[in-house]
């Protein structure tokens, strides 16, 4: 199932939505959108040729270390990401990301929680190129 980033938003979990995005302000439909993860930003360093510039003051590292991981974790996780951007690049998105439907009943919107995949997002985002998910 193709489903447009607009309808995704990232996994809420409130203690750690404040920790790590208190720049969002309040959760909301607008501030959990996929849109707003630092994931998004980073690719767009990486596409620009300086995402090391200033990376410890940049909110994925920042998110990574208000929960507790290492330097070395967080820089070798980017480096990671930057090199799937490059590989989604050359061959496209080939494993789909993993989502759950929610509604304003129970959560801040209608629409698909990613429960496995912000980085593929984030570089689907940034790419402009369809987001193939599996509903769980």
């Amino acid at each position: 199932m193709i489903i447009p980033h607009t309808e995704l938003y990232i996994q809420y979990y409130e203690n750690k939505f404040r920790l790590a995005f208190p720049h969002l302000g309040e959760p909301s439909e607008q501030s959990l959108r996929s849109i707003n993860l630092p994931h998004v930003d980073l690719v767009k360093k990486f596409i620009e040729g300086n995402w090391r510039k200033e990376f410890d003051s940049h909110p994925y590292y920042i998110m990574h270390s208000k929960w507790g991981r290492k330097r070395d974790w967080i820089i070798n996780r980017a480096k990671k990401f930057c090199s799937l951007y490059s590989d989604i690049k050359k061959n496209g998105l080939k494993t789909s990301i993993i989502v759950k439907n929610k509604n304003k009943k129970t959560h801040f919107y209608d629409g698909w929680e990613i429960l496995d995949g912000h980085h593929r997002v984030s570089v689907c985002i940034n790419l402009g190129i369809d987001i193939k998910c599996q509903v769980r």
